[in-house]
């Protein structure tokens, strides 16, 4: 119906605006990798891409207070009839975890000349699946189900980066799937809020993020993460300080000594 796509379009730019901010972060990270590709330095390149998946895991994990915090604050909000996008605009923000992902691996592969074309057929591939998913979901599930292909797309063409990753660095990414893991339960959480009063919201969504933190620390989701200790000793001192010990614990193994977790 024209109202839904109205209504769809709402969700959809909000959550625009937010992904806006991944291109700095994609300038930012291009200088590196050409200098890595031009010096052959395969190490650099293992370590941009290792780094991004851990940030990219954090992000998922934290992720469900974002949603809580979106979720009070768009059902506070006397939106009438654009209150239906509410949960199309909470699943577009789970995907954001997807493209930011792909944005940041994205320097990287530009990099070498012959990764071209498969990062052109990665987006073809993303299109694809996800015009596909639109034809079957939408049908069923309206907008929701519209926001649910855009996910499966992301999730289809960050699949073909990464395999595009394997051969630039020789390194099997074992962490891909438990990402996608993270990825999902967020999903669930989504639409688990369709069901649920809203005053229940912020405990089971601070559950949820203490259990996907748990899950992705003991799972070795977030290392890597140490290796942006330098980037943090520009903040002010005391913030730097918990910042560096933060990273560091979540870099090292669950259980692992803080102290002397050292940046990979």
């Amino acid at each position: 119906a024209v109202g839904e796509v109205g209504i769809y379009a709402w969700a959809y730019h909000v959550v625009f605006l937010a992904t806006a901010l991944l291109v700095p972060l994609s300038a930012i990270l291009a200088p590196h990798a050409v200098d890595a590709e031009v010096a052959t330095d395969t190490r650099t390149q293992r370590a941009i891409v290792t780094m991004v998946f851990a940030a990219t895991a954090i992000a998922a994990a934290i992720l469900p207070l974002v949603l809580m915090v979106l979720f009070l604050g768009v059902s506070g909000l006397p939106l009438g009839a654009y209150a239906a996008a509410i949960q199309p605009l909470l699943l577009l923000t789970t995907a954001t975890a997807l493209q930011f992902a792909m944005a940041q691996i994205e320097p990287t592969l530009l990099a070498r000349k012959s990764f071209v074309r498969g990062l052109v057929a990665a987006l073809i591939l993303t299109a694809t699946v996800n015009a596909l998913a639109n034809w079957l979901f939408i049908p069923i599930w309206g907008t929701t189900g519209a926001a649910l292909a855009t996910i499966l797309g992301y999730s289809c063409g960050l699949l073909a980066q990464v395999s595009l990753a394997r051969r630039l660095t020789g390194d099997p990414l074992r962490a891909t799937w438990p990402l996608f893991l993270l990825v999902g339960a967020n999903v669930l959480l989504v639409l688990t809020f369709a069901w649920m009063p809203v005053i229940p919201v912020p405990p089971f969504a601070i559950l949820a993020s203490t259990l996907l933190i748990t899950i992705g620390r003991a799972a070795g989701l977030f290392a890597g993460l140490g290796a942006l200790e330098g980037q943090m000793r520009s903040l002010p001192r005391p913030l730097a300080h918990r910042a560096i010990r933060l990273l560091n614990w979540l870099d090292s193994p669950l259980g692992g000594d803080i102290a002397t977790s050292a940046p990979r």
